[in-house]
Formats: structure tokens, sequence, C-alpha cells
């Protein structure tokens, strides 16, 4: 599937809405995506214009809570600290996340309406079940990235969300886990390959 090879990380778009209808196409495209016991454990909030903005919005204020708690001795959210060692990364992950989510015209919420924050408590069962269902996000956002790819458009699959994901949260306002986000749009660049480790680094046979 030529797709696969030529799919590439867009963090600059045109200035140009895609059509509903491709947009359509794009999330019917991760909605038949297979997943454990075929929960189908996605939720896809599509956000455009005046509302990206407003979601952008909670998502820059976890981007002055993470450079304020890089930048000040227990600064920030400590219990986010606990998960998040290096604030001065957690810094600079969101501040590109964000400036690519600004850019592109629509960006897609992926949720787990079935689990809860990766901040809170779980048990030893809850945790597999939110590990297999993110196995099944993982397969609906990858079709969606290539189907995109097929019909032209440029995406770019962001988990930077984790260092806002507070702000977020509180912004959604819907039950469940955020998994991540995906910017949608024409691209306006063509970003060369970047490099991938050879199979015969990452392949052990087993066979008789």
């Amino acid at each position: 599937m030529k797709e696969i090879y030529d799919r590439r990380s867009i963090r600059k778009y045109k200035n140009e809405m895609p059509p509903l209808e491709v947009i359509n196409e794009i999330l019917d495209a991760g909605r038949v995506a297979p997943s454990g016991e075929n929960k189908q454990p996605w939720k896809f909030l599509v956000y455009a214009g005046e509302k990206k903005a407003q979601m952008l919005a909670a998502m820059e204020a976890g981007t002055r809570r993470e450079r304020k708690g890089a930048k000040e001795p227990g600064g920030g959210d400590a219990k986010l600290a606990t998960f998040f060692s290096d604030r001065r990364y957690g810094t600079a992950v969101i501040a590109a996340t964000l400036r690519a989510l600004q850019k592109a015209p629509v960006v897609v919420m992926v949720m787990n309406p079935s689990c809860r924050s990766p901040f809170e408590e779980t048990t030893g069962q809850e945790r597999v079940d939110e590990l297999i269902d993110t196995l099944s996000i993982g397969g609906a956002v990858e079709n969606m990235l290539l189907c995109a790819k097929e019909l032209g458009l440029g995406t770019l699959w962001a988990g930077g969300t984790f260092w806002a994901y507070q702000e977020l949260e509180q912004y959604l306002n819907r039950p469940g886990q955020l998994v991540c986000a995906v910017a949608l749009g024409y691209a306006d660049e063509d970003p060369a390959p970047r490099p991938r480790k050879e199979l015969k680094d990452i392949v052990e046979y087993y066979m008789d």
C-alpha cells in the first residue's frame, strides 16, 4: 500500500478547509478498525474554526502551566510531575504540538469513553482493559492517517496533549480518557522521510 510508505507527519497546513464529506470518509476509516472484543472504544470530537481556537486556548493554558513548572522548584502541578519528571521536555513537546494544531484547519480529539484519566488510580484489570483499548484506538487512528493520505490530505498524530491533560479534560467535559489528537488538512510542506530501523534490526525469527 503506497500510502504506508508515503505518509508523513505534517506540521504546516494550507488555509483551506477540507469538505465535510472528506472528513467523514476519514473518520469512517477509523470507525471500521479492528478492536478487542469489538468494543470499538473510540469517540471522535471534531473541532474547526472558533471552536478549535477555544479548545486550543485551553491547551495553551497547559503550556503556561508547564513553563511555570519548568522554571520554578515545585512549580506547576505536583500530581502531573509524578508522571512527567522532565518538565523542560514537556514544555517543548506541548509547545510544538500546539503550534501544529493551530495551523491545521481541523483537529480531531480522540477519546476512549470507557477509561479513566491516566492520572487516576486504577486496578490491574482496568489497566489491562485500557491497554487493549489503546491498541484498538491506535489501529483506528492509523486507518485515518492512511485514508487521509490517499485522499490527498496531511495529518499529524499528536500525543503531546498529555502535557495539557487537565486543561483539555476540563474544556472537553466528556467522560473517559483523552488519548490523542489528530491534525488534519491540506499539507503546506513536503517533509523528507524520517530514518527508520532496518528490518534485520527489529525482527527475530523462530521458525521450523
